[in-house]
């Protein structure tokens, strides 16, 4: 009789956990292939955005005409800025820096008409760093795309159709049915958080460069002082953003492929043991939280 138990009740697990593997590989599939629609769209908008930015930016015809726009009311304004500096020199004579205020008019008069030029400059320099960064990473891991190098260092794929018979444990069963959707979730909300702030700072690039002209013309009148200011920063800091986060997701791949070996530790390598997670799950865990730490930060 505990003969019969004991094989009904083996049967009984072995049948629930078929089933439960069965669910496990749908889950992870279904994570997986949002997690793979999540990477398309973040290299898609860093192709768009940084990649191909220069040559987007130069056919935007709207984008010198708003410039031009701008530009001659700048022009428009310093008629009043000298009529300033001409009250002010009547009223306060040698008291006020005539020489000083009029050598910056005339420099700012000069800079303003190559404002969108010096700043697509500045742009143009921060993407090539960029692009730097991401033909290293792509060269690097022979795929294409920047998620696809992520994906496939942290051995993303073997989970859009994993193998459930290879589930051989309720072990297995608790790694891949939690860690496994925790991880693509994750990856899934930082790749499509990073595609967010590379599309908004293509638009706020887009936006400085329509506003150049009166950045400039705000240095030099006291109460815009402050917000031509801010626009260089913004301009600076917008800049800074795209080489930095390549820098950091190609900082991450390097120390995972050169350091860490990423390519020992497979999700096929984490189960199949009878006693629960194969030794790699640790290694896995910890490659998933630097990779993902970079990204953040």
């Amino acid at each position: 009789t505990d003969t019969v138990f004991q094989a009904f009740v083996a049967g009984a697990e072995l049948l629930i956990n078929q089933i439960l593997g069965i669910l496990v590989a749908a889950i992870l599939a279904l994570f997986a292939f949002n997690m793979g629609v999540a990477g398309s769209l973040l290299d898609f908008v860093i192709d768009q955005t940084v990649v191909q930015m220069g040559t987007k930016i130069n056919g935007l015809v709207s984008l010198n005409l708003a410039w031009g726009t701008l530009r001659d009311l700048a022009n428009m304004l310093f008629i009043f800025i000298l009529l300033y500096i001409s009250i002010m020199t009547i009223l306060r004579g040698a008291s006020f820096n005539t020489k000083q205020l009029l050598a910056k008019v005339i420099i700012v008069a000069l800079l303003i008409n190559f404002s969108l030029f010096f700043t697509k400059v500045i742009i143009d320099i921060s993407n090539t760093i960029a692009i730097g960064f991401y033909s290293s990473i792509v060269a690097n891991n022979n795929i294409l795309g920047i998620s696809g190098a992520v994906m496939d260092s942290l051995h993303f794929k073997d989970l859009y159709s994993f193998d459930v018979n290879k589930l051989k444990s309720t072990g297995d069963l608790l790694v891949l049915g939690i860690m496994g959707p925790i991880f693509l979730i994750v990856a899934t909300v930082i790749f499509l958080a990073i595609a967010f702030l590379f599309i908004v700072r293509y638009l706020i690039l887009i936006l400085l460069m329509v506003l150049s002209p009166l950045a400039y013309v705000g240095s030099l009148i006291p109460a815009t002082q402050g917000q031509a200011k801010k626009w260089w920063d913004t301009l600076i800091k917008q800049a800074i953003f795209a080489p930095a986060c390549l820098a950091m997701i190609w900082v991450s791949l390097t120390l995972l492929s050169g350091v860490l070996d990423a390519s020992a530790t497979t999700w096929d390598q984490m189960v199949g043991n009878p006693n629960g997670p194969g030794p790699g799950f640790v290694s896995l865990v910890l490659n998933y939280v630097l990779v993902m730490g970079f990204l953040v930060a």
